[in-house]
């Protein structure tokens, strides 16, 4: 056969990603309560239930086994390459190197340094808080345990009329002008 590797492979991962294809389209009309339709049209599809666990957990190996027995490999095999500039790497090295992965990585110091702008500024605004936004808050939260709504008018009013009497006695001696008493004759 003519046949590249290559094509090879590509023809395998075509027909890999059609019989995924089928069989999630089998376990979607399952799930939809279509009991009728257990069988896909597809015509290779019978003959590819050994792809069906492909991609599933691979068997542990002992590294250190596969290290001697690709040095082992190494030794006996002498590759002259003029045209490549590049080193050829033996399995145990291209293991080592890290792979390229096609995801996007989450930037974690963007987030990090919202998190601690937020902080910041929460302590920022804890710290503006005087002695009376802290009392407002807690006569508020009083107001909030009352549940007759006739009784809290009244409190308000009532709250409001003192802050009203203290107000208008501090202005008091400033503003009062002496009149005379008149007697009436």
């Amino acid at each position: 056969m003519n046949v590249s590797g290559n094509a090879v492979e590509k023809k395998i991962l075509s027909l890999k990603t059609q019989y995924k294809r089928e069989l999630n389209k089998l376990k979607t009309k399952y799930r939809a309560g279509l009991d009728g339709i257990t069988h896909s049209n597809w015509y290779a599809f019978e003959y590819l239930h050994f792809l069906k666990d492909v991609n599933g957990p691979q068997p542990r190996t002992n590294s250190l086994l596969i290290t001697q027995t690709e040095n082992k490999l190494d030794e006996g095999i002498t590759v002259e390459n003029a045209n490549r500039k590049e080193p050829i790497l033996s399995f145990s090295q291209r293991q080592s190197q890290p792979r390229c992965t096609l995801k996007r990585k989450y930037n974690t110091q963007f987030g990090t340094f919202n998190l601690l702008k937020g902080a910041s500024n929460a302590i920022i605004d804890r710290q503006k808080k005087d002695s009376f936004s802290i009392f407002g808050e807690t006569v508020a939260s009083e107001l909030r345990d009352i549940k007759d709504r006739r009784e809290l008018l009244i409190l308000k009013k009532e709250i409001m009329d003192l802050i009203f009497e203290t107000k208008y006695r501090i202005l008091e001696p400033e503003n009062i002008i002496s009149q005379p008493h008149f007697e009436e004759d």
